[in-house]
């Protein structure tokens, strides 16, 4: 692995790197580009220290309150930048300037159901909690080194009704979301599907009936040196992350997550999970794109294993990948890149900086009984690059071994 690749949050430039700080600006003086979510809590810090003390704290109470979104803050840019880096799939937003209606605004859009300070209040800190607690909002503060966030919530009469995984939803619908799973748009989505691809059968002949296929995760192990000449004639990839990093860059198939990819790569024949995300992809793809017909194949439609069984959790794009992958039946299925984010090389290749854990929308319990699963009875030859899955499946199948003694 090349040590000078940039890593995918290092190569985050240019227009984007403009858009966030336009983004954090208009929220420290304004309050006009936050996220709107349903049920959120709060931590905040004034320094990365400060977060990095409290990171168990942090773990420990992510898994406690599931139903809500983690928004970290802070009033210094460096702190939000680092933040930014390791927790991916969380919020960090500056503490704005002190202004009752901007508190308001964060109030009202971000929902919080709890404030955890890990410092000395400031002046907008104390604005923000006398507002918090005119909207019964409880306030907190937290030691350096404290773990026992279920104490905290108990103390505090949080409520952390359970919710599965696969049902988890952070966000507000957008109007676009909102549209999406319209009767009107349901309606006339079937327009746009022409070229939907439904049956086995038809996704191996669009694809050149492949006998090698390549399936790379976004993990670490995608970047293994032994990928570089390996013979394949189908590559399948998810979402976008691997863009600018000039390894195996062309894929044929792209598993779409993150709703991002489809203006960020050229048309190809894309994965989706769900007909709900069918719906929501196609109106996507019908904004970026204009009336062309995006070419695609949706698993619970395709796919009994997704369809016919209940997953508490969302199957990642990984997984989908891998079970789709092996329903071809090449005659070699290469794994890599799946790393079940166990890998000690971190979370992405180059990237030692992102929390390097599952999304909680997503299990390893699930990813690697789908996987299993899928490759059962997968009759050709299977090589997986990447100690982590190679042995999760070792284990999963002696358990199974075990249990039917």
């Amino acid at each position: 692995m090349s040590g000078s690749s940039p890593s995918p949050r290092q190569s985050v430039r240019g227009p984007v790197k403009s858009f966030i700080s336009v983004r954090r600006r208009l929220n420290l003086n304004l309050g006009l580009a936050l996220p709107r979510l349903k049920r959120s809590l709060w931590i905040l810090g004034d320094s990365p220290a400060a977060f990095e003390a409290a990171d168990a704290f942090i773990q420990s109470v992510a898994v406690a309150v599931p139903h809500c979104r983690l928004v970290m803050m802070s009033s210094d840019p460096r702190t939000l930048d680092r933040l930014r880096e390791k927790y991916v799939d969380d919020e960090a937003l500056p503490l704005p300037r002190t202004s009752e209606a901007v508190a308001g605004r964060y109030l009202r859009s971000l929902r919080p159901a709890l404030i955890v300070t890990l410092g000395p209040e400031g002046p907008f800190t104390a604005l923000l909690f006398g507002w918090a607690r005119s909207n019964s909002v409880p306030v907190a503060a937290v030691r350096p080194g404290t773990t026992d966030a279920e104490g905290l919530l108990r103390s505090l009469r949080v409520s952390a009704p359970y919710e599965p995984p696969v049902k988890q939803a952070w966000h507000v619908p957008t109007w676009r979301d909102r549209a999406g799973g319209s009767r009107l748009w349901r309606s006339c989505a079937p327009l746009l599907s022409g070229r939907r691809i439904d049956d086995w059968d038809a996704l191996r002949r669009r694809l050149g009936d492949p006998r090698s296929v390549l399936c790379l995760g976004n993990g670490p192990s995608s970047e293994d040196p032994g990928l570089a000449d390996l013979d394949h004639d189908c590559l399948m990839r998810v979402n976008w992350r691997w863009k600018d990093r000039g390894l195996l860059a062309d894929p044929d198939v792209v598993f779409v997550g993150d709703a991002a990819t489809l203006h960020r790569l050229s048309p190809r024949v894309f994965g989706l999970w769900n007909i709900p995300l069918e719906y929501g992809m196609l109106l996507r793809y019908l904004v970026t794109h204009g009336p062309r017909r995006m070419e695609y194949f949706t698993m619970e439609r395709i796919s009994p294993l997704i369809r016919e069984r209940f997953w508490p959790a969302r199957p990642s794009n990984g997984a989908l990948m891998v079970a789709a992958a092996a329903a071809l039946r090449p005659e070699r299925l290469t794994i890599a890149g799946i790393d079940l984010f166990r890998h000690l090389d971190g979370r992405y290749p180059g990237d030692n900086r992102s929390l390097n854990e599952y999304s909680r929308v997503h299990t390893r319990d699930v990813d690697v009984a789908i996987i299993d699963l899928a490759l059962r009875d997968y009759p050709g030859e299977l090589v997986i690059f990447g100690d982590t899955l190679r042995q999760a499946l070792a284990d999963i199948r002696t358990r199974h071994a075990s249990s039917s003694r």
